[in-house]
């Protein structure tokens, strides 16, 4: 009875042991974000489009790591935004700074910027009110290669990071095998970055282009391009930004390239308050009106819970002249 009571203490001992080792490796994390959006038109005919109301997010995800036998970090997980498969990868970081990873919606990708935003950027803010088609990783663009099923290569050094992506259709996500059989329908994509210092204390640099070809071998227009470059630099508690990116659908008429401008300055006087003034200028191949926004925001830690406050005022939205409309939010997130 006391060999057998002796055996049971080893087993649920070395169970435990296994349990911890299995959690030590794997990490739960997420966030709750909770927003409030008030829009308010300035065009005659358009006021009756003013809106408010609330809109919530909850992102939860699981992410491992295990040393292999190979000499490399094996890296993996996946995040559910509002239950839906919003991200998962697999990368293998080798020790001399290359890395190998078969993902969806994750890594360094061109849809980051190096504009010091306090709160959300202005897609989120003025695009997700319905007031402009402005996004920030390519006004009328069908999609972008992070976010479909690819494979990425990246290497790491210390003035920055080189990454290729190649994601063989547009129309393949995570998950969905559905349409391998002919995922070139979708069109290819590829995409090439580097982002970093390039050795400058607090400097950030971001460069690179991403493709999109016409599905089908579609021989009306030309592939879709976006290309990102810009720079900022931190001094003190103040950070200063300017980008320019250029959209270009690849149709033969005008109005195929968007070429934006966007600016910005942040401030932090404290650990727990940021300030930030930004500005964007979208210039419509063949439209007469630029579409241009001015935002200023605020945002306070409370320690485990951030309150940020945006205002923003877009003219000309579309290009059409005098379509003009402010926007304000207020956003608040707490990670777990």
């Amino acid at each position: 009875m006391l060999n057998k009571l002796k055996l049971t203490t080893a087993l649920v001992g070395a169970a435990t042991l296994v349990s911890g080792a299995s959690f030590a490796e794997t990490k739960v994390k997420g966030d709750i974000e909770q927003v409030f959006n008030t829009v308010s038109r300035d065009k005659a005919d358009d006021q009756i489009n003013g809106a408010r109301g609330f809109s919530n997010e909850t992102n939860i995800g699981l992410h491992g790591t295990k040393d292999l036998d190979i000499g490399a970090t094996l890296k993996y997980g996946f995040v559910l935004e509002d239950g839906t498969s919003d991200a998962e990868y697999t990368t293998l970081d080798f020790a001399n700074g290359f890395s190998v990873s078969v993902a969806e919606d994750s890594g360094a990708n061109l849809g980051s910027t190096v504009i010091p935003y306090v709160s959300d950027n202005f897609e989120t803010v003025a695009t997700s009110t319905g007031v402009t088609s402005y996004k920030e990783d390519g006004t009328g663009l069908s999609g972008s290669p992070h976010e479909s099923a690819h494979i990425s290569f990246g290497f790491k050094a210390d003035q920055g990071a080189f990454t290729y992506r190649y994601a063989p259709s547009g129309d393949s996500k995570t998950g969905d095998n559905s349409n391998i059989a002919t995922a070139d329908d979708g069109g290819s994509e590829q995409e090439i970055m580097f982002s970093g210092s390039l050795g400058i204390e607090g400097a950030k640099v971001i460069v690179g282009q991403y493709t999109i070809e016409q599905a089908d071998d579609a021989t009306a227009g030309d592939e879709q391009k976006f290309t990102r470059y810009g720079a900022s630099y931190n001094f003190g508690n103040i950070t200063v930004g300017a980008e320019r990116t250029k959209a270009d659908t690849g149709a033969t008429s005008a109005g195929a390239e968007v070429e934006t401008d966007k600016f910005g300055i942040s401030f932090s006087p404290s650990d727990s308050v940021s300030l930030g003034i930004f500005t964007f200028d979208a210039d419509k191949d063949g439209e007469a009106n630029d579409e241009e926004g001015q935002m200023i925001q605020a945002g306070y830690n409370l320690g485990g819970l951030g309150l940020e406050f945006s205002f923003a005022q877009v003219e000309n939205a579309g290009n059409t002249s005098g379509k003009d409309a402010d926007i304000f939010q207020i956003r608040t997130r707490q990670k777990f």
